[in-house]
């Protein structure tokens, strides 16, 4: 009997007398089989820990393969790496958008990774990569399963997108953002708003001219950005500029320059186009700067009714403090810690009308004039209580001034920078002015 046969035998635990009789290859066989029953939980538990072990491995490969890391192993990716990883988008993996969702387009992506492994170990060169077409139409799918609230969504600057509207029309969220939402260049990756569409882009489409549709059928000419009918459907709050001026048209204030494709301000010269309606004061000795410098819009907003104040419907004393820091210091300062010109020794005389600034919401513009005045300095112009009463008087000293009338009725209201008694002022004055 061979050592193999004896082998089985010991296996098997064949009786004593059947071990020495000669065994045939179907004997064998048998011995085998009656092994196999025998031992049957062993190849179980081996079945089942191979089975653990696969399935845990194949987790881990599932997992590793799905990180940004993983693609960038190939040298190629590194550029797209890079710029990923600095975007806003840098918390998204590249198979979230890059993948379509679910099992097959996890397969998809597994079988397209495969050959880009292929051209990675057989290619001699390897240009920038890029989004093919079947390509784009998977990441702006990927893009509406995350911003499903983009049918219709404004930016700051209140110009309507009608994205359900372009996605009508077959086209996709890549047609119009830039690579720059995903993978910005460095300078790209410090601006907020790198990626969104600019203003330029859509002026390539709304010519006149451009026709967009998934058949001819259903197929549109895209309107003119140099229609002037079209204003309303990417600034539906144009209407409020309308109640600037008695509702005048758009293009009061608007026009098509040499080299545009849409209707802008002339923003290098805003005050031009205000004094096309508004004459300009003139003689005043002391102006406000904004007004000087003809930076109309850091007070006024056009795109707003009644008075156009950049942060409401009418000036109030925040909206002057908000600007001027140092009146507002002198207001909450308990101490002479900070003073203003129109100071009287160590005390602030703005720090005396603190208290009048809840009952009277535009106390700055009692003694000053939002454009200037005939004052020799700090815009003063000294309004009466009411309109049947006559406006103050301001008179100024080299180191201070004095104020009459107005507010104070017929007292004379004395300062003077240096601590020093004023000398009440020649009678010579300046009417309706104020510091």
């Amino acid at each position: 009997m061979s050592r193999f046969d004896s082998f089985l035998h010991r296996l098997a635990r064949t009786p004593d007398a059947l071990r020495q009789q000669p065994l045939s290859l179907q004997g064998r066989l048998r011995l085998v089989a009656r092994i196999s029953l025998r031992y049957f939980w062993a190849y179980l538990a081996l079945f089942a820990v191979a089975t653990v072990w696969v399935a845990s491995s194949g987790m881990d490969v599932y997992h590793r393969t799905e990180m940004p890391q993983f693609c960038s192993s190939c040298h190629e990716m590194d550029h797209n790496f890079t710029t990923w990883e600095n975007s806003r988008h840098g918390t998204i993996r590249c198979i979230d958008c890059h993948a379509r969702p679910g099992l097959a387009g996890y397969a998809q992506a597994k079988i397209a990774g495969t050959l880009q492994l292929y051209t990675h170990l057989t290619a001699t060169k390897i240009e920038d990569i890029h989004l093919e077409k079947r390509h784009t139409d998977i990441v702006s799918a990927n893009c509406v399963r995350c911003h499903a609230e983009t049918a219709r969504a404004a930016d700051r600057h209140n110009r309507v997108m009608a994205h359900k509207r372009h996605a009508e029309l077959g086209l996709t969220c890549v047609t119009c953002h830039s690579g720059a939402v995903a993978h910005p260049t460095p300078a790209e990756a410090k601006d907020p708003l790198a990626g969104i569409v600019a203003t330029g882009t859509c002026f390539e489409c709304h010519d006149g001219k451009h026709k967009e549709g998934l058949t001819p059928a259903e197929t549109k000419v895209a309107f003119a950005a140099t229609d002037k009918e079209s204003c309303q459907k990417c600034h539906p709050d144009s209407a409020f500029g309308k109640e600037h001026g008695g509702g005048n048209e758009c293009l009061d204030c608007h026009d098509v320059r040499k080299g545009q494709s849409h209707y802008q301000m002339d923003k290098e010269h805003p005050e031009q186009l205000c004094r096309k309606c508004h004459d300009a004061p003139e003689g005043l000795k002391s102006a406000h700067k904004p007004f000087s410098e003809g930076k109309c819009g850091e007070c006024h907003k056009v795109m707003a009714p009644a008075y156009l104040f950049r942060f409401g419907p009418k000036p109030d004393t925040n909206f002057c403090l908000s600007c001027h820091k140092d009146v507002a210091g002198a207001l909450a300062m308990p101490n002479a810690t900070t003073l203003t010109q129109f100071a009287d020794g160590k005390d602030d005389r703005h720090r005396q009308h603190a208290d009048d600034i809840g009952r009277t919401p535009g106390l700055c513009l009692k003694c000053h004039a939002g454009h200037g005045s005939e004052a020799e300095r700090g815009m003063v112009h000294l309004k009466g209580e009411d309109k049947e009463s006559k406006p103050g008087v301001f008179q100024t000293t080299p180191t201070g001034g004095s104020c009459t009338g107005a507010c104070h009725d017929d007292d004379t209201m004395q300062y003077d920078r240096t601590g020093k008694k004023p000398a009440v002022p020649a009678p010579a004055a300046t009417t309706g002015t104020e510091e």
